[in-house]
């Protein structure tokens, strides 16, 4: 019980749920077919692991600061609850490919790709590239949880209308505001 609580923490689940619920809010105010419910779970848990995969390499790379801040420095790779080895590595990009690939296949490549650069965006661009250089990293980290409301939209409509585009640019404003 305790290993699974660990783990599961390093997935940041609160974040990931929420952006899965912008996914399917997403999905909710784009015109079009609706969605069989096997699609509407593939695009539910595709962006909640993608989305967790991103938060778990969040944790792995930041380990060092990590221990820094009274708020993250408790999480079990600063601790070395959990060791923090390469193997997380290859069980973080293997839930990414996992992801992208289900929504790929049940849904299409548009939604697939949004999946992807909202995980991509949050690790790469935001973690390793913006975060230690810029305090004007939220600006850009916002972006990571809009490409989840474009996903739900293009689950429907891979042209995307305005409400999707919408949602997602209120989405982007509304996240540097809320963080500072």
């Amino acid at each position: 019980a305790e290993l699974a609580r660990l783990v599961l923490g390093l997935f940041k689940l609160r974040i990931a749920v929420m952006i899965m619920i912008t996914a399917l809010v997403g999905l909710a105010v784009t015109p079009g077919a609706a969605l069989s419910l096997a699609q509407v779970v593939v695009l539910a848990l595709a962006v909640l692991l993608a989305s967790g995969s991103a938060g778990a390499f969040n944790q792995y790379f930041e380990a060092d600061t990590d221990r820094l801040m009274a708020r993250t420095r408790t999480r079990a790779f600063v601790t070395g609850e959990l060791p923090r080895t390469p193997a997380w590595l290859v069980l973080i990009a293997a839930l990414l490919v996992l992801s992208v690939g289900a929504a790929w296949f049940a849904l299409n490549a548009v939604a697939a790709l949004y999946i992807f650069l909202g995980a991509f965006v949050y690790a790469v661009v935001y973690t390793v590239w913006l975060k230690r250089r810029s305090w004007t990293n939220i600006v850009i980290g916002g972006l990571a949880g809009s490409f989840a409301v474009l996903a739900g939209g293009a689950a429907v409509d891979p042209s995307l209308g305005p409400l999707p585009l919408l949602l997602a640019l209120v989405l982007f404003l509304w996240t540097p505001p809320h963080f500072w």
